[in-house]
C-alpha cells in the first residue's frame, strides 16, 4: 500500500537582489508572511545587501538567472548582448533572440555558471533556479543550464498554470518548451520541479480568490510564485498590484487558510 503525498507549498519571492523597495517586501514577506524561498538576481543593483540580509534569516535562495537586465557577469554575449555586455532590457526582445536559436549554448553556460558563482561567493548556496522572465523554458537556455548546473542538486521551476485562462499566460510559452517537453528533458538530471505551479493568475488579481484552484490541498510539491513590492522597471514591476501582493501576502487569513486546508508551508530547501 503506497502512502499519499504530503501537500507542500513554497511560497517563492522573485526579483531578490533588484531594488531596495522590492527587497524590503521580499524580507517582510518572509518575516512576517508564508514567503519561505527567493530567487535572487546575479547581478540586481542591491544583490549584495539582499544576500547578507538573507544569510541573517537563514533564508532559502536560488539563482534568478537573468537574460534580460543589466550586464552579463561573463562578458558580452554575440547575439544577446550589446559590446558592453549589456542585455537587451525588455522581456520581449530577449525572448526573441532566444526563440532565433543563434546564440551559443557555451555563452549561455557561462554566464549561468558567473551568476551562480557570484551568489556562492557571497555566502548563499541556492537550492532552487528558475528564470527571470520565465528564460528556462527556452531550449537554448536549458542545455545551458544543463552544462552549467547539470550536477547540482536543485528545484527548477516549471511555470505552467493550467488553470489561468490562456490569454492571461505570458507570451513567451508560445515561443518555448511546453511544460511537458520541459519537465521530460529533466529527467535523468539531478534536478526536481514542483508537481503543481500557481501564480500568474495571482499576479493580475493579488487577492485570496485568485488562488481557488489551490483548495482543497493538492497532493505534492505546489510552487506559488510571487513578486511583492513594486519597483522601478517595468509595466509589470511598477505597478501597484506588485504592493497589492504584499499586503495580500501579509493578511493572516491567508496562511491560515493554506494551513487549514492541509498544506505544509515550505521552502525549496526543505521540500520532499
Amino acid at each position: 500500500m503506497t502512502s499519499q503525498k504530503a501537500c507542500q507549498l513554497v511560497v517563492s519571492g522573485d526579483d531578490g537582489g533588484a531594488a531596495p523597495e522590492s527587497d524590503a517586501a521580499l524580507l517582510r514577506a518572509f518575516d512576517e508572511g508564508p514567503l519561505r524561498s527567493v530567487s535572487v538576481l546575479a547581478n540586481g543593483l542591491t544583490t549584495e545587501p539582499f544576500a547578507a540580509k538573507a544569510l541573517a534569516r537563514n533564508l532559502s535562495v536560488g539563482l534568478h538567472i537573468n537574460f534580460s537586465e543589466g550586464k552579463a557577469l561573463g562578458g558580452p554575449i554575440l547575439g544577446l548582448t550589446n559590446d558592453r555586455a549589456e542585455f537587451p532590457g525588455q522581456k520581449q526582445e530577449t525572448w526573441r533572440r532566444l526563440a532565433e536559436g543563434k546564440i551559443s549554448e557555451a555563452a549561455l553556460a557561462r554566464e549561468i555558471t558567473a551568476q551562480w558563482e557570484a551568489l556562492v561567493a557571497l555566502g548563499l548556496r541556492p537550492d532552487h533556479v528558475d528564470g527571470h522572465n520565465h528564460v528556462q523554458m527556452f531550449p537554448k537556455v536549458l542545455s545551458a543550464m544543463t552544462l552549467a548546473l547539470g550536477q547540482e542538486s536543485i528545484f527548477v521551476r516549471v511555470p505552467d498554470e493550467p488553470e489561468c485562462p490562456r490569454d492571461l499566460v505570458p507570451e513567451f510559452q508560445s515561443l518555448s518548451l511546453s511544460s511537458a517537453e520541459f519537465r521530460r528533458r529533466l529527467e535523468g538530471t539531478a534536478w526536481r520541479a514542483s508537481d503543481h505551479f500557481v501564480g500568474f493568475c495571482f499576479s493580475l488579481n493579488p487577492r485570496q480568490e485568485a488562488l481557488a484552484h489551490l483548495f482543497p490541498a493538492r497532493p505534492g510539491l505546489t510552487e506559488f510564485m510571487v513578486h511583492p513590492g513594486a519597483r522601478c522597471g517595468s509595466q509589470f514591476t511598477e505597478s501597484s498590484l506588485r504592493d497589492r501582493e504584499l499586503r495580500t501576502l501579509l493578511d493572516e487569513t491567508m496562511t491560515q487558510s493554506f494551513q487549514s486546508a492541509g498544506y505544509q508551508l515550505v521552502s525549496f530547501r526543505e521540500a520532499q
